[in-house]
């Protein structure tokens, strides 16, 4: 039984089931749960006609350091333990991982070589700037967070549009996660399995408490998660109809 503070970052690229592990382990310890604003939250206001595969070079680094800065100022605010969804350094290595494979992984062609990223200079200009970004969030991570609980890639890429990524880069996201926690020296420790499965690891090695049982708290657990996607797809779709050309997506929505 741990009796001292714990901030416990769950880490993962999308769909590990990185949100859902985090939901449910929070509410099985009463732990509280912290998250920065997902990227589709954040893009509603900076990227309003499209998506993250249509960003510049400018706006993908305006989404990760707004990311940052949501994320920071979430776990500021909790004065003891938390179990937080993703890490300050999740953000940084999507960043990065755009910048090798493309701002859309999965164009035929490498979208980078359509917005510019891919030129001589602005690559290497963008390559110096999240140099300095990494470095900001790994220092950071290294004084925040007493562990870390990392989820390999073990489960189907979803269809979610909300996604728009590739195996390649799932897969590159994984190994930079990887990477950095071994580079800083960061307590981590890797589970498999279900949720179910992974979070009665988790309790088991961290030797957290257990306020109800493990079936309730995954029972509530994914029905949040479910409803908060939900709320994120109907603000979208709520936000996009407002914009031209919202009548004849309107139409094509429905007839889904």
């Amino acid at each position: 039984m741990i009796e001292d503070e714990l901030r416990l970052a769950v880490s993962g690229t999308f769909s590990t089931g990185k949100s859902t592990t985090a939901e449910i382990l929070s509410i099985a310890t009463g732990i509280p749960l912290t998250r920065a604003m997902t990227a589709h939250e954040f893009l509603r206001d900076l990227v309003p006609a499209g998506g993250s595969e249509k960003l510049s070079a400018r706006e993908l680094a305006t989404l990760g350091l707004g990311r940052l800065e949501a994320r920071i100022h979430r776990e500021a605010a909790q004065s003891g333990s938390f179990v937080s969804d993703g890490s300050v350094i999740q953000e940084w290595v999507h960043g990065v991982a755009k910048m090798r494979l493309g701002v859309d992984p999965k164009a035929v062609l490498p979208s980078s070589l359509l917005n510019g990223i891919a030129g001589t200079a602005r690559r290497k200009s963008y390559k110096q700037y999240m140099d300095a970004y990494g470095e900001i969030v790994k220092a950071y991570a290294k004084r925040s967070y007493d562990g870390y609980v990392h989820l390999p890639v073990e489960f189907q890429l979803s269809s979610d549009r909300r996604h728009p990524v590739s195996e390649r880069f799932r897969k590159l996201s994984d190994e930079l996660l990887i990477q950095t926690l071994n580079e800083l020296n960061v307590p981590h420790l890797t589970v498999v399995g279900t949720i179910r499965e992974r979070i009665a690891r988790i309790i088991d090695l961290f030797g957290l408490p257990l306020r109800m049982s493990l079936d309730e708290a995954t029972s509530i657990g994914k029905g949040r998660v479910t409803r908060a996607a939900e709320l994120v797809d109907m603000k979208a779709c709520a936000h996009t109809m407002c914009r031209p050309g919202a009548k004849l997506r309107r139409l094509k929505y429905a007839m889904r």
